[in-house]
């Protein structure tokens, strides 16, 4: 950051990282099939989502409270590499089933893309000896959603079937917005 006046600080900060964050839902659901009764089809849909890294390109404008205390606002360009992964497994269960008579099947899909979007946040630094400062920083960070969808059939395998005994289909939108605190620690040369 640069002083433009006696109490006016501009700048401008670039970051990259590494994000460790996965989501996963599990979902069961049971359907009742017509003509089946008494064997439903058990669906079971996974869905994971995660963010493999996180960067931003930031502007920031602050006031000097005093030659040591500084208060900032910064805010600009969010990006990173957002993954959505989903996977739908069904098959029938329950009792007098013909081995083989029924496959279960399982579909997955995956997107992955680097999605772009903003940041805003604050922060606080303070001189705490020569050189030497420390800082708090709060970042919101809005990447917006990634969607992804995913079909799946159970077929009758059968000779003596009629086809299709279930469809489903899971549509995936998973929102990626952080809130991120971080701390740090700076020295001037």
């Amino acid at each position: 950051m640069n002083q433009v006046t006696t109490n006016t600080v501009v700048g401008l900060e670039a970051d990259l990282q590494a994000i460790g964050n996965n989501r996963n839902v599990t979902v069961t659901s049971v359907t009742p099939v017509t003509g089946f009764p008494v064997n439903p089809v058990n669906q079971t849909a996974t869905i994971s989502s995660k963010l493999d890294f996180l960067g931003t390109v930031r502007a920031s404008g602050g006031y000097l409270w005093t030659p040591s205390l500084l208060t900032y606002i910064t805010g600009g360009l969010a990006y990173g590499e957002a993954e959505v992964n989903s996977s739908i497994t069904q098959n029938i269960i329950g009792p007098g089933l013909v081995p083989g008579q029924f496959t279960p099947y399982t579909a997955v899909g995956t997107s992955k893309v680097v999605r772009f979007g903003a940041t805003i946040g604050a922060g606080v630094e303070w001189m705490v000896m020569p050189h030497w400062s420390v800082r708090a920083e709060y970042l919101y960070v809005g990447l917006d959603k990634n969607t992804q969808t995913v079909n799946s059939t159970l077929l009758n395998s059968s000779h003596a079937g009629n086809g299709s005994l279930s469809a489903a289909t899971v549509i995936t939108s998973a929102r990626f917005d952080e809130n991120i605190l971080r701390g740090g620690v700076n020295y001037r040369f």
